[in-house]
């Protein structure tokens, strides 16, 4: 029986032990008490096979192999072949945690699928791990095989670090109108501007085929590897529904150059790959249309307009000390045409009541009219408003006000963002992005319309002008962490040059950089 029921560790959990007898692969029941000791001994005599979804040795008992060679009549196997048909270990070491997880993501989650070519029709036993404790890849397989699987492997590692460092980031200067591409930089390692792609260039390519399932990855990405200057990446589209010509997507290949995308398109495309054609296409990226984009570097202005009349009168807040100073000197006086009173407020020993406004008058008005006469500061204004009455539409309002605009600024040099108001919403706010080359004839725009009314609207839906206007840009995470230093004292230079305006370095949680540049003018934005 111990001849007959001889198993051999194979020298990893992944293939279990080897059954001399029948050369199938078993593994020990979790429940024998040979596992106790926390190590999976070389040799072991079995009473039985337990058939599951495995095969499960039981009834286990360790022996030596010296042991064997006392048996008679002796044993039908070759002990000294059986030792050497067991998996031996080798280590691949001084990797990256970033290379592993790309390894990983390429080849699956135990790269065996690195070897896999070679596994066909020979000894499949062969496992590829990722240490991340160690940083290394172990590989367990017969010495027959050591070396082929270490070349197959390292070859593997050296690909994916070329293909890590010819990595880039995009990085698009400006968007451009609809249906056309927009230029963009090429960031490698350390922010080092690697290329420049102008409108309607390209450096990557949709990879398509009639079955993407039939195809060999590998073989596929070698040949895009070796008919260019390299290539940066790939995606590959798990779904491979978007469809060609009758044709299904593979993926995405990204390539180190503009000429190696369009050398990869001259030569591939058509070509014969295991039993599909090839079929290559540039991947140039449109833009869509999008009213919250813009085609220019954008100086942002502000608007709004009552959406609810006023009921009358308003509630002003102000210095104790300056309430009589101010019932003296503003009592009586007009706003807009209509004389106003002003008492103390019964409700509010801190403030004003102040009655007989019109319903054009707003918050600012009232706040400018009463620090004028008086001289001294307003701490806030409130006028209760009723319920709003119905209201244009928002493309209506946005339409009006392209309309007025046109008179100042060239149509593609603006644009226009009316957002949606709620009910219960005191005023209707627009943003106009005009190009920052158009500043000037902006502030003339601006200035027009200043307390004018949309002729959609009610005479009392006079339209302010915020009187801070601001533009914005965002840089990368990645590329800010190179640049952070120097974006931080281009800003402080900024601030310093120009004394009217305000700039802002926030660093948001993603790591993104973004800067705001607000001023009371146009032209210093700009």
């Amino acid at each position: 029986a111990m001849s007959s029921n001889l198993a051999v560790f194979s020298g990893h959990l992944h293939t279990g032990y080897d059954v001399v007898s029948s050369g199938s692969q078993a593994y020990l029941h979790p429940s024998s008490s040979v596992l106790v000791f926390g190590q999976m001994p070389e040799w072991v005599v079995f009473g039985e096979i337990l058939c599951t979804s495995r095969e499960f040795l039981t009834t286990v008992t360790v022996v030596e192999p010296d042991w064997l060679l006392e048996l008679h009549p002796p044993p039908f196997y070759d002990i000294c072949l059986l030792k050497r048909s067991r998996l031996h270990k080798a280590v691949i070491s001084n990797l990256s945690r970033l290379l592993l997880n790309r390894l990983r993501r390429r080849y699956g989650r135990d790269l065996n699928h690195i070897v896999r070519a070679m596994q066909r029709g020979r000894d499949a036993r062969c496992v590829i791990e990722a240490d991340y404790n160690n940083c290394e890849i172990q590989i367990y397989t017969t010495s027959e095989q050591m070396q082929t699987v270490q070349d197959l492997v390292i070859e593997a590692v050296r690909c994916e670090q070329r293909w890590m460092n010819n990595e880039c980031i995009e990085k698009c200067l400006f968007d451009a109108p609809p249906g056309k591409s927009s230029p963009v930089l090429l960031f490698a390692a350390g922010a080092e501007i690697r290329q420049l792609l102008m409108q309607g260039e390209y450096i990557s390519v949709n990879v398509f085929f009639v079955d993407p399932s039939a195809v060999d990855d590998n073989e596929l990405l070698t040949a895009f590897d070796m008919c260019s200057d390299g290539i940066a990446g790939f995606h590959k589209d798990s779904s491979q529904g978007d469809l060609w010509e009758g044709k299904r997507k593979w993926g995405v290949v990204t390539f180190c150059s503009a000429k190696g995308a369009i050398v990869a398109v001259n030569q591939l495309n058509g070509v014969k790959l295991g039993k599909e054609l090839l079929e290559v296409r540039p991947l140039i990226m449109s833009n869509p249309s999008n009213k919250y984009k813009t085609c220019f570097p954008a100086v942002n202005a502000t608007l709004s307009w009552p959406r609810r009349p006023s009921k009358g009168y308003a509630i002003v807040q102000c210095a104790d000390e300056d309430i009589d100073l101010i019932v003296r000197s503003c009592n009586g006086m007009i706003i807009k045409g209509s004389r106003v009173f002003c008492r103390r407020d019964r409700t509010n020993s801190h403030g004003l009541f102040m009655g007989g406004l019109e319903s054009q008058v707003t918050e600012t008005d009232l706040a400018q009219a009463l620090q004028f006469r008086a001289g001294c500061t307003i701490l806030n204004v409130a006028i209760p408003r009723k319920e709003a009455d119905p209201q244009p539409s928002t493309a209506a309002c946005e339409a009006s006000l392209i309309q007025e605009l046109l008179r100042f600024v060239p149509t593609s040099k603006f644009q226009v963002i009316v957002r949606n108001s709620d009910p219960k919403d005191y005023s209707t706010i627009a943003r106009i992005k005009f190009d920052e080359s158009e500043h000037e004839n902006a502030a003339k725009a601006i200035a027009h319309l200043q307390g004018k009314t949309l002729s959609i609207c009610q005479s009392w839906q006079t339209i302010t002008c915020k009187q801070t206007f601001f533009s914005s840009m965002h840089c990368p995470g990645p590329i800010f962490s190179i640049l952070k230093r120097d974006i931080s004292d281009l800003v402080e230079a900024l601030q310093q040059q120009n004394k009217g305006a305000k700039l802002q370095l926030t660093l948001n949680e993603n790591r993104t950089c973004y800067v705001k540049i607000s001023a009371d003018n146009l032209g210093v934005v700009a």
